[in-house]
């Protein structure tokens, strides 16, 4: 009897098991189809990014680069004061990325400074005339 019980529980759970391992072939199939999927040459994201704080809440919206698994970075659109920023891994690209010397930075700084001051000259001029003074 307990002979029968054994083989009539065998043979009901022999095809479950085979379909078990079925399945989880069909799992693993699916992962690294997906682990495929994940990575491409190139990728351009752009992406929002919302932080809560206890006061206030920020966006920050952001462009992704990437080249592979090996070379990718982020740069920053937004807010303005994060604006440019750039950080990430650049292996194959480190030579292409132009640097700017401060020297040159300040040089354009202060030519828009001067071109901003002439500006409001200007409209100060302007408004004057329009006082009558």
């Amino acid at each position: 009897m307990q002979k029968q019980l054994i083989i009539l529980f065998i043979s009901i759970q022999f095809p479950f098991l085979l379909s078990s391992q079925q399945i989880d072939q069909k799992a693993l199939n699916i992962i690294e189809k997906i682990d495929k999927n994940m990575f491409s040459k190139t990728q351009i994201v752009t992406s929002e990014m919302i932080v809560y704080g206890k006061r206030k809440k920020r966006v920050i919206r952001s462009k992704g680069y990437s080249k592979g698994k090996e070379n990718n970075f982020t740069e920053y659109l937004s807010p303005e004061r994060e604006k440019g920023t750039k950080i990430g891994d650049i292996k194959e690209i480190k030579a292409q990325v132009k640097k700017i010397g401060y020297s040159v930075l300040y040089m354009k700084a202060f030519k828009a400074l001067q071109e901003a001051m002439a500006k409001i000259e200007t409209l100060e001029a302007d408004v004057k005339t329009l006082k009558g003074e």
